[in-house]
């Protein structure tokens, strides 16, 4: 009639794994891309300023994830970015810049 009691299983512990920052490197991917594209358009340059500095940094960030591939072409789109926005600001510098003044407006 008495039965012997019975103890549960002991629970496995869960550990944390390392954090793993693909996410960061798909956003520094994804928004590299999205500043190269509005880099050369007159006004929106303006909006790609920041987008390319947020992709150089998603990027150097996620340099140690399992997505090492795209947070390296991530970087490297937003320095792309960045250096072409900055050909652009010496270019409206040099040519635009006079053609503005020669129109009297």
């Amino acid at each position: 009639m008495n039965e012997p009691l019975q103890v549960p299983p002991p629970t496995p512990e869960i550990v944390p794994q390392g954090s793993d920052k693909k996410g960061l490197a798909i956003a520094a991917l994804v928004v590299g891309i999205i500043s190269l594209c509005m880099a050369p358009i007159p006004l929106i340059t303006l909006l790609a300023w920041p987008g390319s500095i947020v992709s150089i940094v998603l990027g150097a960030l996620s340099l140690k994830s399992s997505g090492k591939t795209m947070a390296i072409i991530g970087l490297i789109l937003g320095v792309l970015a960045m250096l072409l926005l900055i050909g652009m600001l010496i270019f409206n510098m040099l040519f635009a810049a006079p053609l503005l003044e020669n129109l009297n407006l």
